[in-house]
């Protein structure tokens, strides 16, 4: 199960038998830990991900959680987030990158032609490809939000 490539893979074997369930519940964190690296491919920082997930409801222009805000920022920057800290978390930065990789595939369908360049010029590039360093640079901007 470790070698699952995603989500939809793992949902199909884990269904599979009562045995496949078994082995899942003994080993879930470590398979979906794996699951997550294969989503990310080695274009996502992780800290970047987690701090992005940890940050919901965080407000720097709300004073009850400005100071709270502050402290996770820090801790990206120095690193200390190394692994997910659950599984609930793991399932929470799988979500967001699919979200993350929907918008992608989205832009890349509907993105609007360069300035001075007719419509119709511009309509056979579509949908645009995207190399691996853009996406890089597009999921870090996406997590940094």
């Amino acid at each position: 199960m470790c070698d699952l490539p995603d989500l939809s893979s793992l949902k199909s074997s884990v269904r599979a038998s009562p045995a496949s369930r078994r082995a899942y519940r003994a080993a879930r964190y470590v398979i979906l830990q794996n699951i997550l690296h294969n989503y990310y491919g080695g274009l996502v920082i992780l800290s970047d991900a987690i701090a992005a997930v940890r940050s919901r409801g965080l407000s720097m222009e709300d004073d009850e959680t400005k100071e709270a805000a502050i402290d996770l920022l820090d801790s990206r920057r120095q690193f200390q987030f190394v692994r997910p800290r659950d599984v609930d978390e793991i399932i929470e930065l799988l979500r967001l990158h699919e979200l993350a990789n929907w918008f992608i595939e989205g832009l890349k369908k509907t993105m609007g032609c360069a300035i001075g360049m007719p419509e119709r010029e511009w309509s056979p590039f579509l949908p645009i490809q995207v190399s691996g360093e853009e996406r890089r640079r597009f999921y870090r901007g996406f997590y940094r939000l």
